[in-house]
């Protein structure tokens, strides 16, 4: 049988990181900001993807165009099949409705998601998002308002939200 073949690009964003991602057709199925490509394929094999890849930097420029500029990114853009428990996914669901250029603390949304109680399991999913920034987990803080730890660094996470910020 053969594989599947997806398409990856990598594209500058306006912070420190680049945003790499794995699309086919018009469907986003994985996010990363990396540094470069290799650091990028480091990370499919940390998340044990096992992918046909094929490099299109000329479509991810034109698929996205609209990651950085459309503050309703995570209802414009189609998200492909996530890897997630059913709770993961929830969690997912409700992180997409944070606004652009706000931020809500780990216990706000273990309430938005039905699971007041689960606040260690909510942010455990937070973390293990695979589509970052288009599910921004970037905008879920403590409940102090300290940005906390983010996959790609807490500095980045402080850039993306004064970013979002000034262009809400």
């Amino acid at each position: 049988m053969k594989k599947e073949i997806f398409k990856y690009g990598i594209i500058d964003t306006p912070f420190e990181k680049k945003c790499f991602f794995v699309f086919k057709d018009d469907v986003i199925y994985i996010l990363y900001l990396v540094d470069s490509v290799e650091e990028a394929f480091e990370e499919l094999k940390k998340d044990k993807y096992a992918l046909q890849l094929e490099e299109d930097n000329k479509a991810a420029k034109t698929l996205g165009k609209s990651i950085f500029s459309d503050k309703d990114i995570q209802h414009n853009i189609k998200l492909g099949y996530l890897k997630g428990t059913d709770f993961q996914k929830n969690v997912w669901k409700h992180l997409c409705n944070v606004s652009f250029g706000t931020k809500i603390s780990y216990s706000e949304l273990a309430k938005l998601s039905g699971n007041p109680k689960a606040v260690r399991a909510t942010a455990s999913a937070v973390a293990k998002n695979q589509i970052s920034y288009i599910i921004p987990c970037h905008r879920i803080v403590r409940t102090g308002g300290d940005v906390g730890k983010f996959r790609w660094g807490s500095g980045v996470k402080r850039e993306i939200l004064a970013w979002e910020l000034e262009n809400r």
